[in-house]
C-alpha cells in the first residue's frame, strides 16, 4: 500500500498521543484538589465542569470559527493566550472568561460559591493538562524507523500553543519535517484546505502522500476527499468471527498498531 508514497502525515491526538487519558487524568486531579480545598464531591464536579463547559462553549460568539479550526470545549479549558493566529484580542478575552466561568458555573451547580476556588481550579487545570502527555508505546520506535524512508509531518486540529506544547513535551518534534496545526493554518480537518496546504508546503502530490489517523471523519474521510491515500489507525477495532473488521467505513489500509506501518500488507 505504501508503494509510491513519499510523505506520511500523522494525526496527533489519540494517534501518537493518548489525549483521552491525558485529559481525564488532569481533570480528575483538579477535581480531587477541589475536594481537599472545599469538600467538593470530585465525581460530581468532574461531570459538572464538562457539562457546563460544553454549554458555555456552544454559546460562544466564536463558536463557528472554533468549530472550523476544530478546537474542542475541553481544549478551551487549557489554552494559553500567547501566540497563534487563532486568538485575536476579542477571542483571547473570551477564552479567559470561558476558562474561569466554566469552573464557576460547575461549582455553583453543586452549590459551592466563591470565585477564589474557581480561579484556582482554572489555573491548575492548565498546568495539570500540560503535564499529562502519554505517548503511545509504539509511537517513538515506529517514527524512528519510518523517518529514513519517508518525509514525515503532523496535521493536527487544535490551538497552536496547546498542540505544540504536547509535541514538545513528548519529544516528537525531531521526527517531523513540518507540523501543521489548524489554529495556525486557519482551517481544520476534515476540510480539504489543511490537507492541500500541507501538500503544497511539502511539494508532494496527493497521490504521493498518506494520512494516518484514528478519527474516520476528520482524518480519513477528509484526506480521501483531498485526494490522499488513507491509513485508519484502529487500536480498539472490533473483529468479526471471520477475522475481518466490523465497520461500515473503508480506508486504503487499516492498522491496529502504529508498528503495523513497518510491515504493511
Amino acid at each position: 500500500m505504501l508503494s509510491g508514497i513519499k510523505a506520511l502525515f500523522f494525526d496527533l491526538d489519540n494517534t501518537l498521543l493518548d489525549d483521552i487519558t491525558g485529559t481525564r487524568e488532569a481533570l480528575k486531579e483538579v477535581c480531587c484538589l477541589a475536594c481537599r480545598q472545599r469538600g467538593v464531591n470530585p465525581q460530581q464536579l468532574y461531570r459538572a465542569v464538562k457539562r457546563q463547559a460544553r454549554l458555555l462553549w456552544q454559546e460562544s460568539p466564536f463558536f463557528s470559527y472554533l468549530e472550523q479550526i476544530e478546537i474542542t470545549f475541553m481544549e478551551g479549558l487549557c489554552v494559553n493566550q500567547d501566540g497563534g493566529k487563532e486568538r485575536t484580542g476579542l477571542l483571547r478575552e473570551w477564552l479567559l472568561y470561558y476558562r474561569l466561568e466554566s469552573w464557576q458555573r460547575a461549582l455553583e451547580e453543586l452549590e459551592i460559591f466563591g470565585g477564589d476556588l474557581a480561579e484556582l481550579l482554572a489555573s491548575v487545570y492548565v498546568i495539570k493538562r500540560r503535564a499529562h502527555n502519554y505517548l503511545f508505546p509504539d509511537a517513538g520506535k515506529t517514527l524512528e524507523a519510518l523517518r529514513p524512508l519517508y518525509r514525515l509531518a503532523v496535521i493536527t486540529n487544535g490551538a497552536s500553543d496547546l498542540q505544540r506544547s504536547k509535541i514538545n513535551a513528548s519529544r516528537l518534534e525531531s521526527y517531523f519535517e513540518r507540523i501543521f496545526v489548524s489554529g495556525e493554518v486557519g482551517v481544520g480537518k476534515p476540510q480539504a484546505g489543511i490537507f492541500t496546504f500541507a501538500l503544497e508546503e511539502l511539494g508532494v502530490a496527493p497521490t504521493q502522500a498518506a494520512m494516518i489517523g484514528d478519527n474516520y471523519l476528520r482524518d480519513i474521510d477528509g484526506a480521501k476527499r483531498a485526494g490522499l491515500r488513507t491509513i485508519w489507525f484502529r487500536r480498539k477495532a472490533r473483529v468479526k468471527a471471520d477475522g475481518s473488521l466490523n465497520m461500515m467505513y473503508t480506508a486504503d489500509l487499516i492498522i491496529p498498531t502504529l508498528g503495523a506501518l513497518l510491515f504493511p500488507e
